[in-house]
């Protein structure tokens, strides 16, 4: 999940990246990013096992129902193996790719988090703020009360947080 910020012109002078810095640059972001290069590793193994497929029943359709000038001999049948083979090991390359690009993402530990609401230079809190902050103190007696307060939408309270007291009041 992307943030939107927003930065100033450049200060002063011009970019020192070339062109060849730039595509080493966004190459590197996408692979560092994305699990989707090994993604189709598996897309195309199964695209080449489809191909194969697909040009064994073309030659089986030939070598039966067109004339015998027009019947591949020989060189089809080493294609269409070396195309299915190719195609299956494809396929395992791209489930090995997932696996790592799974534990590649649990390793680096970002945290498992999506940004609800963005707040800037507000002193003033909103109702979705206030319900998570509400929600994030609960005291530890049992019965799911908030501390100073017997729900989560009633109009005033006190909030209790390592501390720290937080009063609200309806608005």
């Amino acid at each position: 999940v992307g943030i939107p910020i927003e930065r100033d012109a450049r200060a002063a002078g011009n970019a020192k990246y070339s062109f060849s810095g730039l595509v080493k640059l966004a190459l590197d972001g996408v692979f560092s990013f994305s699990l989707l290069p090994l993604r189709l590793a598996t897309y195309l193994g199964g695209a080449t096992i489809l191909f194969a497929f697909a040009y064994s029943l073309y030659t089986i359709c030939i070598k039966f129902f067109a004339s015998p000038e027009y019947s591949p001999t020989g060189f089809p049948a080493t294609v269409i193996l070396i195309s299915f083979f190719a195609g299956v090991q494809l396929i395992f390359l791209g489930i090995l790719g997932e696996y790592m690009g799974r534990i590649f993402n649990e390793v680096q530990g970002r945290p498992p988090y999506i940004v609800q609401q963005v707040i800037r230079g507000s002193t003033q809190w909103t109702q979705n703020t206030q319900e998570s902050r509400e929600n994030s103190t609960r005291n530890t007696s049992g019965d799911g009360s908030i501390n100073g307060s017997s729900s989560a939408l009633s109009g005033s309270g006190t909030v209790s947080r390592g501390g720290q007291a937080i009063t609200r009041s309806s608005t």
